[in-house]
């Protein structure tokens, strides 16, 4: 600085300098006003000052410089630093921020398509059931007009073959009367009936002139004769005791020749001639009444009799046509041959019932007898796992057999309508959740013969209908046991039947644990 410009000049041009480092240091420096008396105070230090300082550089006769302050420097390093970390740590915030929306946004997206997917693959699995179902109906619709069908062209065909015989009967009638009337025996006229007569007598007339002994018996054997041979043929006298050889008289009616239409045996004739061997038979036949019908006797009408008892019945009233029971060598009737059954059957289960197929049977190991699943408690699916099976009356204190004998308890009813619960929401239950509808199934309650459903269950574990759990377990039985019988196996409701039953297997094993203790 020029040593020759005045103090006042100096004086400014330092705090010039000030100025202009102060406004470097701090470039973003905000300004607080003052008070008039602090600026003129202020004002008066700083000209004293710079007088002193002029002052006492004039009196020193060397150059003046001026040094920054340190103290407010290093205050505003340290808060630029402040301000630099508080940035730092506002955008690492915001760069948090933006990264979990993200991913909560994509996280989101995740679960929407996820959700999106599980719908559509209910939705695919519900139009598959719905298109199974509808299958299965046409399947069943179509099997039945089938058999319609042919129950129609049965019929069609029954009639046509019997107006094919009766044409061909009449037409051979007519053809061949005189054979026909050698062939087959009629009722001889009131003449021919005296002719014999007088040829008997005078027979006997013969026998009594050789011996008196002799012509009595012959005298017998002609009255016995003639009463029997008034009503019948004198032809074919050898054929007649071989017919009533085989069919006694007291159990059958014998055949009447006028109605004689071929054929075996008792089984092509009518009880006609039943009527005509006794005196008043006639009216006898009238009041007897014969056929599950239980109607008189009707000539125009073919019967068939049964081999075991004596009872005649109309081809019609039993489903047979006049063609079947001719080629028919024995008959039994449905009523003997319930009877003959039931006295040669073998009985099976603490039942007591004959075999049946439908349902599902378990062998005990111990006195080799069979059961009926339902029963004893015992289910297919879990009969494959059990090694050795000892019955109720053979071992009743076995685990199984207390289980499902004990009589259940308040408590046990709670825990099988949680079971019964859980089966209900299971995946493969819909087919047996409500009654079987007879539209879809025409022929399912003519074929299953104790139907059973969750509905009906759930029904009677509200009543409290069961007293023992193998009543449960039985009704559970029905629903496979129904489900499999009906459906072939490889239709979709015999695997959810298969399923559902491994399931319940389970399940049941768990609670007959828990009320064993």
């Amino acid at each position: 600085m020029n040593p020759q410009t005045s103090p006042e000049i100096q004086q400014k041009l330092l705090a010039l300098q000030r100025h202009h480092q102060q406004l470097q240091r701090t470039p973003a420096a905000v300004s607080v006003p003052a008070s008039t008396g602090r600026s003129s105070s202020s004002s008066s230090s700083s000209s004293s000052s710079s007088s002193s300082s002029s002052s006492s550089s004039s009196s020193s006769g060397g150059p003046t410089t001026s040094s920054p302050p340190t103290a407010k420097g290093k205050t505003e390093h340290k808060d630029e630093g402040q301000r630099a970390v508080v940035c730092q740590q506002v955008l690492k915030g915001i760069v948090d921020k933006i990264e979990r929306d993200e991913k909560t946004v994509g996280r989101r997206q995740r679960a929407k398509a996820s959700a999106e997917e599980r719908k559509a693959r209910a939705s695919q699995t519900k139009l598959n059931d719905v298109l199974a179902r509808q299958t299965e109906f046409l399947r069943r619709e179509i099997m039945r007009k089938r058999a319609l069908m042919e129950k129609e062209l049965q019929i069609q065909i029954q009639s046509e073959l019997q107006a094919d015989i009766k044409r061909r009967t009449v037409a051979a009638a007519a053809a061949a009367a005189a054979p026909a009337a050698l062939v087959t025996p009629r009722i001889p006229p009131q003449e021919k009936v005296a002719q014999v007569m007088r040829t008997l007598e005078s027979s006997k007339q013969q026998a009594a002139a050789a011996a008196a002994a002799a012509a009595s018996r012959k005298r017998a054997a002609a009255a016995q004769s003639t009463t029997s041979d008034s009503d019948i043929s004198p032809p074919a006298p050898a054929k007649r005791p071989k017919k009533q050889a085989k069919v006694p008289t007291a159990q059958r009616p014998p055949p009447a020749p006028s109605h004689h239409r071929g054929g075996s045996g008792s089984n092509s004739a009518t009880p006609a001639g039943h009527a005509k061997q006794r005196s008043g038979g006639a009216t006898m036949s009238q009041h007897k009444l014969y056929c599950i019908c239980k109607k008189p006797y009707d000539p125009s009408k073919f019967m068939i009799g049964c081999d075991l008892c004596s009872n005649w019945f109309h081809v019609k009233c039993i489903g047979l046509t006049e063609i079947q029971a001719k080629a028919m060598d024995k008959y039994v009737c449905s009523e003997c041959r319930t009877d003959h059954k039931s006295s040669t059957e073998e009985l099976y289960c603490l039942c007591r019932q004959p075999y049946d197929e439908s349902q599902f049977y378990i062998c005990c190991d111990q006195c080799q007898d069979w059961f009926h699943g339902r029963c004893v408690g015992v289910l297919q699916s879990e009969a494959d796992s059990i090694e050795e099976y000892i019955c109720p009356t053979c071992q009743r204190n076995s685990n199984i057999n207390q289980a499902n004998l004990k009589p259940l308890q308040p408590k046990d009813f709670d825990n099988l309508k949680k079971l019964l619960r859980s089966l209900q929401t299971h995946k493969m239950a819909w087919p047996f959740l409500e009654p079987v509808d007879a539209k879809e199934a025409p022929d399912y309650y003519t074929i299953i013969k104790e139907p059973m459903d969750l509905q009906t269950i759930e029904r009677r574990l509200q009543t409290r209908h069961y007293q023992k759990l193998s009543e449960f377990i039985g009704d559970m039985t029905k629903i496979f046991d129904n489900c499999r019988y009906y459906n072939p196996r490889n239709s979709p409701f015999y695997q959810c039947a298969e399923v559902l039953e491994a399931f319940f297997v389970h399940k049941i094993k768990v609670f007959r644990e828990s009320i064993s203790w």
